[in-house]
């Protein structure tokens, strides 16, 4: 699986290395923007309804449960598709002011495909819920940006490309995702389904799929947004452009914290049952030495070969070499420390964690507009580092504290035990 995660992100970087050099500038930054824009409300629009789904499809599963996992799938797809026209439509009415010319038109057409990005990305959850991982990752990983990437590639060599084009290929792998995942998902289901009574229960699949919504969101919204608030901010015509390759090539150092987390979150969860804090204290220690040192390692790439790495987008995007250290630096504080939020969710932190995504996600929209406006990209991207480094340090601070709370309850259970 980190296999396919790797080949995913290269490929979408051979995507994102293609358009720099062929479409203009301004094309560019159209593109840029519009796509980190859908990708941003994708998130919204989906409605909680796969992750929360990869919560309760295992149990209907087990349980034999055919009309409650037909109920399921009914709901989680045309809740999302209604959910996502609904939000397709707004962002166009309140959006569409916000731009002119081609720019108007380019965020326009990427919000008719709002739907099936959203729609994918369920779909390829619910594949996950099924115990389809190799699958979901195919899917996700390699089809999708792999399908863009083709695209990308036969029509630059046919035709005069510009940033419409750029988004119809990119949403183009999000239809096929969605159509293959909905044919396998229902063929996974069928020999339970069956001839099922249909089961529902909306309004506690509603509630439950809210809470999963917002986390989604605002996690989505710490690491993304900075793209989106700057390209619906007056700039000139390369200023978002110029930015994404930063924020691609800084980001990378993300993919050590989502393949680590999947290794050491069933220990976390194992030890925090066993209360058995020795050996999470261990955990911890193996993690930090085997996470920093990768952390090093890239810091150094980004240090001594960042520019270069910028200059195969094209000789003008190096100028945002400073941006590329400040979004490396904060992606590193956030991987380093990526475990923190997982042990307040499994302590039953869950008010404390969303009150400090909605303290940072608001931090983050403020930061950005003043240090943009002030001191352009490089600021754009400080500001996103201020932030999520603080989110980390945070979650730190109160995972330390929780753990040392939960050492001395248990210290005093034994203690009493004893007496």
């Amino acid at each position: 699986m980190v296999a396919l995660n790797v080949v995913g992100i290269f490929l979408g970087y051979g995507a994102t290395i293609i358009l720099a050099r062929e479409l203009s500038r301004v094309a560019f930054d159209q593109y840029i923007g519009a796509i980190a824009t859908l990708g941003l409300f994708a998130s919204l629009a989906e409605g909680g309804f796969g992750k929360y789904g990869l919560r309760v499809i295992p149990i209907y599963n087990e349980a034999q449960d055919g009309g409650r996992i037909a109920g399921y799938l009914r709901f989680a797809f045309l809740g999302t598709l209604l959910l996502s026209l609904l939000l397709a439509i707004a962002m166009i009415v309140l959006a569409a002011p916000l731009h002119s010319g081609n720019r108007r038109d380019v965020v326009t057409l990427a919000f008719v495909y709002l739907p099936s990005m959203a729609g994918a990305g369920v779909v390829i959850d619910l594949l996950l819920a099924f115990r389809m991982p190799i699958v979901a990752m195919v899917i996700s990983r390699i089809m999708i940006p792999a399908t863009t990437l083709l695209l990308i590639l036969m029509l630059t060599q046919t035709m005069h490309f510009n940033a419409s084009h750029a988004v119809l290929c990119f949403a183009s792998g999000s239809v096929m995702a969605l159509l293959l995942g909905m044919l396998l998902c229902y063929r996974q289901a069928s020999p339970l389904v069956g001839d099922a009574e249909v089961e529902t229960n909306v309004r506690g699949w509603i509630s439950e799929s809210v809470t999963f919504m917002f986390f989604t969101f605002m996690v989505s919204w710490l690491f993304r947004s900075t793209l989106v608030i700057t390209h619906h901010m007056p700039h000139g015509d390369i200023g978002v452009g110029l930015l994404a390759p930063a924020f691609e090539t800084g980001g990378l150092i993300l993919l050590l914290s989502k393949s680590t987390d999947k290794f050491f979150q069933p220990a976390v969860s194992l030890y925090m049952e066993e209360n058995n804090w020795r050996q999470m204290s261990i955990l911890r220690r193996d993690r930090a030495l085997m996470v920093g040192a990768g952390i090093i390692l890239f810091l150094l790439v980004v240090a001594f070969f960042g520019k270069t790495i910028l200059g195969i987008y094209g000789p003008d995007f190096v100028a945002s070499y400073p941006a590329l250290c400040w979004v490396a630096v904060g992606s590193s504080m956030t991987t380093l420390f990526s475990l923190a939020p997982t042990f307040l969710l499994y302590a039953g932190r869950r008010r404390m964690l969303t009150w400090l995504l909605g303290l940072h996600a608001g931090l983050l929209l403020v930061l950005t507009v003043i240090f943009y406006w002030k001191f352009g990209g490089t600021g754009a991207a400080a500001a996103y580092a201020v932030c999520v480094t603080s989110y980390s340090l945070s979650n730190l601070y109160f995972a330390n504290r929780e753990f040392q709370k939960l050492k001395s309850e248990l210290r005093e259970t034994d203690a009493v035990a004893i007496d």
